[in-house]
């Protein structure tokens, strides 16, 4: 693959990240509360992850530090510093983020106005271009121009026309990405490539939404009713997986509403429960090894809760949770069975 000069941000292409400093702000006013899981996954997608977690840790301790001073007699002058301290580090992550995005963005300009001035840029070039515009400037009507003329031109790295076939994907392009993957895989039949054209041919099959499906005889994909029950993945399921032996299909269905509600109200419950206990250890014996326990416990509790939540509000958030795409390649052609139970 043709690099950008940069390893990270490679990497962010690679991963299909997004450097969108829009998005950091948003993480920014809602995700204080979740501010360690946030600050972490803003670096992740800077390709920075160990310096997200020396600022998660950094801001966990400091919220249960700033926990423990009003359990012990509140607010004062004293210990102002303490209690303000998770929202120094928090804004200083945040304005690291964006600091780091800056830079990132510098330099996919200048390899940008390098592809742009030169003569005869080739496919490599321009499907580089029209990636660093779309991951890393957020500027997605500026990315489209460099894939059309990559379909144009034949050949092509198969790692590049890969990237480009998955973010044309995401713009819901079904029949450019198909081509770019396919192109791709004349170079290179890796099982990545196999998974990403079968993804496009599910996308292009449900609108670009997986289907809403409990528990089903027929395959949500290829409509097939050889259908098999597997062992349940650790995410919350009450009925256990599903396996395709006609397309390789595995899957998890959809949430019943019922379970939704018993798992939105006892996640709650038991973030509260851990939170109290937590706040009420923190304050008899300051911070220790099990209140942090205590308090990474909530959080996910916290998580799952608002998880759970929105899929019992949201058909978007409680569509079928792909576990591993179709080992056999599936065609254009087929219905798709949604809802049928």
């Amino acid at each position: 693959m043709q690099s950008t000069g940069d390893k990270r941000i490679d990497q962010i292409l690679i991963e299909g990240h997004h450097v969108s400093k829009r998005l950091m702000s948003l993480g920014f006013v809602g995700l204080f509360f979740f501010g360690p899981i946030s600050i972490a996954a803003a670096f992740r997608r800077m390709a920075r992850p160990v310096l997200g977690w020396f600022y998660a840790l950094g801001l966990a301790l400091t919220i249960l530090l700033a926990i423990s001073v009003f359990a012990y007699g509140g607010v004062d002058l004293a210990t102002l510093p303490m209690v303000s301290s998770p929202l120094v580090i928090y804004i200083g992550a945040w304005l690291h983020v964006i600091v780091i995005a800056n830079q990132y963005q510098k330099i996919a300009r200048r390899r940008i106005d390098l592809i742009e001035k030169s003569e005869n840029p080739d496919i490599d070039s321009k499907l580089l271009a029209g990636l660093l515009w779309g991951h890393v400037l957020s500027k997605k009507d500026r990315a489209i121009p460099h894939f059309k003329d990559g379909l144009e031109v034949p050949g092509g790295d198969a790692d590049l026309l890969g990237l480009a076939g998955r973010f044309v994907l995401v713009l819901g392009r079904h029949g450019d990405a198909y081509t770019f993957v396919s192109r791709a895989m004349e170079k290179s039949n890796s099982l990545e490539l196999r998974q990403l054209k079968n993804l496009i041919v599910i996308a292009a099959r449900t609108g670009g939404r997986l289907p809403t499906s409990t528990v089903s005889k027929y395959c949500p994909v290829c409509g097939s009713d050889r259908v098999v029950k597997m062992k349940g993945s650790l995410e919350m399921s009450v009925t256990g997986d599903r396996r395709c032996d006609s397309c390789g299909l595995e899957w998890t269905p959809s949430l019943p509403t019922w379970a939704a509600i018993v798992f939105t109200i006892g996640l709650v419950l038991l973030f509260l429960l851990a939170a109290g206990i937590t706040i009420s250890a923190l304050a008899e014996q300051g911070i220790s090894l099990g209140v942090l326990i205590g308090f990474v416990i909530a959080l996910g509790f916290g998580h799952l809760g608002f998880e759970a939540f929105a899929r019992l509000v949201s058909p978007r958030a409680n569509a079928i949770r792909i576990r591993r795409l179709p080992t056999r390649e599936i065609g254009l052609e087929g219905t798709v069975r949604n809802g049928e139970h």
